[in-house]
């Protein structure tokens, strides 16, 4: 699950948003 989320999403947040790992942390949890 996370592998899925921290390749798909952050392919593109991660340039702009590095601390990425932190929302999708939350959305994961709950996911």
């Amino acid at each position: 699950m996370l592998a899925g989320e921290v390749i798909l999403i952050p392919m593109g947040s991660c340039f702009t948003q590095p601390p990425f790992y932190s929302p999708h942390s939350q959305v994961s949890t709950q996911d």
